[in-house]
């Protein structure tokens, strides 16, 4: 008690010497000498900085305190984009030119690298824990992307087999059920309540601010499904200045490499047309976009159509008090979709020229509201996800209805810049009903998370848990997760991570409760099937580098990510022989331990290079996915027969997982000189050395030809090139091409599905 009467006692004469003596000053930026705005300016009259007296610059840079100070004054300037600046003054300041002066030297870092999710506060990609990647809307607005899974795509180390999502070969090929890549729209999952498939199209690519890509297990901050890692998609923040830009395309494909794969007529077209508006009034922004696209596909029946509107509506002050907004987005579509060819010659027509067709629309609105005062700050958001699919084959009815809620409420409490933590409690209820899971079935999920972010010195650390409750009908699973994590930076630029952090993944209705079939292949239910979960780890390096005008990073990490109970959809005699295929089919199985081990290399950067505006993202990843116990028996078959991963396989001799590759290298590259653009991105996956046994098999052979013989003559890395070129025409008008496939290169995608032919695409844009 003694000693907080003299703390209290001495602050005071602290303060009443501040008010009699009086501190001018002003933050400006070293280089440019430009004022910086915002600045957190920290005084005490000790080293420590205990109890801090707390200011903040102006828009001009200045920040004051009323009367003549005693010194030394000891203080701290911290502001996102600059090297925090300690300091002393010893002596008095005055207005004009002997004001005191605090020069700030800008972070080796590319500024405009601030993310979210890591945290779920504002910090700097190069302080995050973790491995961190940040895809920028240039390469929508420059590489015309048809949805948001093509610009994920181009993140290194991660890749998306026919919608399902991977990062760094933790995740397969799931036939479209399930994600261990959490998907986020702003902050919330974009995930359906059924099959917890990933809604990319509903995403609104034109309207994308940032994309943030975190690889390894994220559960502790965003639950199930971030297992393997998250996509947080974040849409446009509206500016001071009004914004408009339309762009308009036209793209065709080009004849395959093999003539007999060209099985239409004439040129195969598509044509689409995305657009924003974003502007601000007074304390409320707006932003308003589309998304229209024709697109007949290059597969038969392959068709991709849509319309989508997407709203965002913000209004508050910013950094305090009451702010309120409403998202929401609606879509009308009809898309095609095949699981396996009809042979290799015509691997673009799908078995039996039998595909599924889907119509539906699909819609959801997101209301949130948050509240800021002094060092806190509350949230609560919500979201309502309906997803209404109308999708039938000639022999099958797959429709299907499902709807899911969400809700969420955040604490953050900020102590002196040091310390924040974060804390929440969230919701969610979903309902399905499908003829594919033979009736409706519901979910609840309840949890509550709280995470740590303390920065000390050179120090950022970061530590967090979560407990989650799932209840499937009437199946109940919970789970504890935790994570930490270390940033230290060693010297200027150079920062060194480590990280841990467990996962899980409840089952979803569509692993858990299928009851149909796929053309000839029957998918038979799972009511058993367990969660899996495990664990990730890295540690890494990051290195600044700075070339005259020219800045980026360096990155290099090692990883490894172990699972227990891993979910897989294995194929196998589930039934008896009097059912379609003798009871063959595919089932979703815990498959046992697995582990997931490698390397990853990224660099991206931007700036000047001469007189050239360059920038550059890529990296390479080397992954090592294995099952640790291949021979032991996991499941059995409708007669009793045991059955092993090894002999599930493709490959028997190894104990590689199904459907990953061991080597994912990218790069796109982009210089701007003057009014002209260039352009060009390579992307090469090694060999999918193990697949399903029965992909390759005599007996498979007889019923979908081909698969042996594209796997034996594409047995070889598959690399693409894409080229752009443009030229802005005037100040508003810009026109590009785009080639993407450019060396029409034949790839398979996975078994039995090839990737398409080259494609052209003419792009005119305007930006008002």
């Amino acid at each position: 008690m003694r000693i907080s009467i003299l703390l209290l006692l001495y602050f005071g004469c602290f303060v009443i010497s501040l008010k009699a003596q009086g501190l001018i000053g002003q933050v400006v930026d070293r280089e440019s000498k430009e004022p910086i705005p915002s600045a957190v300016i920290q005084l005490s009259p000790t080293p420590d900085l205990k109890d801090p007296l707390v200011l903040m610059s102006d828009s001009s840079g200045s920040f004051s305190y009323s009367g003549t100070l005693g010194y030394p004054i000891y203080f701290r300037v911290t502001i996102l984009g600059y090297r925090t600046k300690d300091g002393v003054f010893d002596t008095p300041s005055q207005d004009g030119e002997n004001r005191h002066k605090i020069y700030m030297e800008p972070s080796i870092t590319l500024l405009n690298q601030v993310v979210i999710s890591a945290g779920k506060f504002e910090q700097k990609v190069e302080e995050t824990t973790i491995s961190l990647d940040v895809i920028q809307p240039y390469l929508v607005q420059e590489k015309n992307p048809l949805d948001i899974q093509g610009t994920f795509d181009q993140s290194p180390g991660v890749n998306v087999t026919d919608g399902q999502a991977n990062i760094r070969s933790g995740s397969g090929w799931s036939y479209g059920t399930g994600t261990r890549v959490l998907v986020l729209l702003d902050d919330m999952p974009m995930i359906s309540a059924d099959a917890n498939q990933v809604q990319w199209t509903l995403i609104p690519l034109e309207a994308l601010g940032q994309m943030e890509v975190i690889k390894g297990a994220s559960s502790a901050l965003y639950g199930s499904s971030a297992m393997n890692g998250i996509v947080n998609v974040r849409t446009m923040v509206p500016g001071e200045e009004p914004e408009t830009r339309v762009t308009a395309f036209q793209g065709l494909y080009d004849t395959p490499k093999r003539s007999e794969l060209k099985w239409w007529d004439g040129v195969r077209g598509f044509t689409g047309l995305n657009f924003y508006h974003t502007a601000k009034k007074g304390e409320t922004g707006y932003l308003l976009s589309g998304n229209f696209l024709r697109d007949p596909g290059y597969e038969y029946q392959g068709m991709e159509n849509r319309g989508r509107i997407f709203f965002k509506v913000d209004h508050g002050p910013e950094g305090k008090g009451w702010h309120y907004g409403i998202t929401g987005g609606i879509m009308n579509s009809e898309n095609g979709d095949a699981l396996i060819w009809n042979s290799y010659d015509e691997a673009y027509i799908p078995l039996d020229s039998n595909s599924t067709i889907t119509r539906g629309w699909d819609f959801h609105i997101d209301p949130r509201i948050t509240y800021s005062h002094g060092n806190s700050k509350q949230t609560l958001r919500g979201r309502f996800l309906s997803v209404n699919n109308n999708a039938r084959s000639l022999t099958t009815n797959y429709d299907n209805f499902s709807r899911i809620g969400y809700a969420e409420y955040q604490y953050q409490q900020f102590f002196s810049h040091d310390l924040i933590v974060t804390g929440g409690l969230v919701g969610s209820w979903g309902r399905s009903e499908s003829e594919v899971f033979n009736g409706t079935y519901t979910t609840t999920n309840l949890s509550a998370y709280l995470q740590a972010d303390w920065s000390v010195g050179r120090w950022h650390l970061s530590a967090g848990g979560r407990y989650e409750s799932f209840r499937l009908g009437d199946r109940f699973f919970d789970r504890p997760v935790f994570r930490a994590g270390a940033n230290f930076q060693a010297a200027r630029g150079t920062f060194l991570r480590a990280s841990i952090g467990q996962g899980f993944r409840f089952p979803s209705i569509g692993e858990t409760y299928p009851n149909t079939n796929v053309g000839a292949i029957y998918v038979y239910p799972n009511p058993e099937l367990q969660p899996e979960e495990g664990y990730s780890a890295e540690i890494g390096i990051k290195q600044g580098v700075m070339v005259g005008e020219w800045s980026g990073f360096l990155d290099l990490a090692a990883f490894v990510m172990d699972y227990d109970n891993m979910m897989e959809f294995s194929f196998g005699q589930w039934g008896p022989l009097n059912a379609p295929l003798f009871g063959n089919g595919f089932k979703s199985l815990n498959i046992g331990p697995t582990r997931i081990s490698g390397l990853e290399f990224t660099i991206v950067g931007k700036g000047k290079v001469g007189p050239v505006d360059l920038r550059i993202l890529g990296g390479y990843t080397f992954a090592d996915p294995r099952h640790l116990a291949p021979d032991d028996v996991y499941a059995y078959s409708y007669y009793g027969k045991p059955v092993t991963y090894r002999e599930s396989g493709s490959d028997s001799t190894a104990s590689i997982l199904k459907y990953r590759y061991r080597h994912i290298a990218k790069l796109d590259v982009q210089g701007n000189l003057g009014s002209w653009m260039l352009g060009a991105s390579v992307r090469m996956n090694s060999f999918m050395e193990n697949i399903d046994a029965i992909f390759a098999s005599s007996f498979f052979e007889s019923v979908v030809p081909g698969i042996p013989e594209s796997r034996n003559t594409l047995d070889g890395p598959a690399t693409l090139l894409d080229m752009r070129i443009g030229r802005s025409l005037s100040e508003h008008w810009k026109l590009t091409l785009i080639v993407n496939n450019l060396l029409n290169t034949e790839h398979l995608i996975r078994p039995a599905m090839l990737g398409p032919s080259r494609q052209f695409i003419l792009q005119v844009s305007a930006t008002f």
